[in-house]
């Protein structure tokens, strides 16, 4: 979502290397509950950390970013899911203040034990000014940050296999569209075929795949009482698609998105959409944090061995009291 939309209402992360190939199976721990949330009854659990926009020179940025990671790993996760967008900008950024964002993110990330998958977001790519030739431009300066080979990857977490898309479709000039392209589809229509079927899967993109958000929109809509959503607004523009392909595995139960910066979760035939809503709201205007009148937060994402899915959107920034908050009662 661009920076330069603006609502009522508007309101992170990640670096750390990160492996593409992962097995990992629910610990004695998470088997007996706790976490202070819901009991895990041997779930895999997911803290769902996403549109960071770590910024140089708003020092809330930062310190809130540390702090919301702090207050999602307590919650004991098993996976810290980065995704997308954690850093301001580096779509119109120059080469000197995309390093500085990168620079905050890494320090956001130091340290942690926690295995973080992370996501390619639309603000992470460099096309700025200064980025033509050069071999960081693109998306080539964020697979470094994250540590990533591929912007796209499968992980194995217990009865569940986690696949990482690449949702964002450089277009030039600071543009993109929300699309997976053949290549990566193709990889994904293997990837799922070579899933056993008693295998739930959960997918994640930055952009969501299916979202309800751009039918809330007034100025989408069009005179005639249709809609029009521009390409990367909010949703794939390949999901005619991607619904085909998703019908012939029913065991994709979930699709966790970001991008959007709102809690939008909406079922359509088998599979869950939801969106994390965002760490930065609305762009860190302290002014006014919450966009679209969700808050500053994250999500914990309990992955059961059914293939069913709790989540928790957790604020720690309240817009009114709205949601649960992870360190207490919303303040006045």
């Amino acid at each position: 979502m661009s920076t330069r939309d603006t609502t009522r209402r508007r309101f992170i992360a990640g670096a750390g290397a990160a492996s593409a190939a992962l097995a990992l199976t629910p610990s004695k721990a998470l088997a007996t509950g706790g976490g202070g949330w819901h009991g895990r009854r041997g779930a895999v659990r997911l803290l769902h950390f996403t549109d960071a926009h770590v910024t140089p020179g708003v020092p809330r940025s930062e310190a809130l970013t540390k702090r919301a990671l702090a207050l999602g790993l307590a919650y004991r996760p098993d996976v810290v899911i980065q995704g997308g967008d954690a850093i301001m900008d580096a779509l119109y950024a120059n080469k000197a203040d995309t390093a500085a964002q990168w620079a905050v993110h890494q320090r956001v990330y130091k340290g942690i034990r926690t295995a973080v998958a992370h996501v390619v977001g639309n603000h992470d790519c460099w096309t700025g000014p200064g980025s033509s030739g050069d071999p960081l431009a693109g998306k080539a300066w964020t697979l470094k940050e994250y540590g990533l080979e591929s912007s796209w990857y499968a992980w194995k977490l217990g009865a569940w296999k986690l696949i990482v898309l690449d949702s964002i479709e450089l277009t030039g000039g600071g543009g993109y569209v929300g699309r997976l392209g053949e290549e990566q589809t193709a990889w994904l229509r293997r990837e799922l075929a070579a899933t056993p079927r008693w295998m739930h899967v959960v997918l994640v993109t930055h952009i969501p795949i299916h979202t309800a958000l751009p039918f809330t929109d007034a100025s989408l809509r069009q005179p005639d009482g249709s809609f029009r959503v521009p390409g990367g607004w909010g949703v794939h523009s390949d999901l005619p698609e991607l619904n085909e392909l998703l019908l012939d595995h029913p065991n994709v139960r979930l699709a966790l998105s970001g991008h959007n910066h709102v809690r939008d979760d909406i079922t359509y035939n088998t599979v869950r959409f939801a969106c994390g809503g965002a760490v930065s709201g609305n762009w860190w205007d302290e002014g006014d944090p919450g966009y679209r009148d969700t808050p500053p937060g994250i999500a914990i994402v309990d992955l059961m061995r059914d293939g069913t899915a709790e989540i928790g959107y957790f604020s720690y920034r309240e817009v009114g009291p709205r949601e649960v908050s992870a360190d207490g009662p919303a303040r006045p």
